[in-house]
């Protein structure tokens, strides 16, 4: 289960940060903060069916399917100058850095094992 544990709690950061952030001044109405609540609940209903959507991309027609995969490319794109120019940072500055570009690497992650049905079927053991 600690496949997992890295991506629940970076998504539950950022729902705080996101829900906290996005109307503050508006916090203490309760009806803003039920539709805080719906707003995150739709976001982790939409991300959980994101491996439902890549499913049907395989069935869908060639165009649609080419420019999604190009899209996922670019997204990988971004993972490698994520890396040469984030992560190859001395220690000290790639911390200072590292709370607003850590999603980057999450998001590279999720399109990249998502790209093909192969690549569903495959999982991280380093900790298994």
């Amino acid at each position: 289960m600690l496949y997992y544990i890295c991506p629940m709690h970076t998504l539950f950061t950022l729902m705080v940060y996101g829900a906290l952030g996005i109307l503050n001044k508006y916090t203490e109405i309760g009806v803003v903060i039920a539709i805080k609540f719906a707003a995150c609940f739709s976001v982790v209903i939409l991300i959980w069916e994101m491996e439902r959507w890549m499913e049907k991309l395989e069935e869908a027609e060639t165009r649609k399917r080419i420019s999604i995969k190009t899209s996922i490319v670019t997204v990988s794109l971004i993972g490698y100058f994520w890396y040469n120019y984030i992560y190859k940072l001395d220690k000290l500055t790639y911390n200072k850095n590292h709370p607003y570009t850590s999603w980057i690497l999450i998001s590279v992650y999720i399109s990249l094992r998502n790209f093909t049905q192969p690549f569903r079927c495959c999982s991280l053991t380093l900790f298994a």
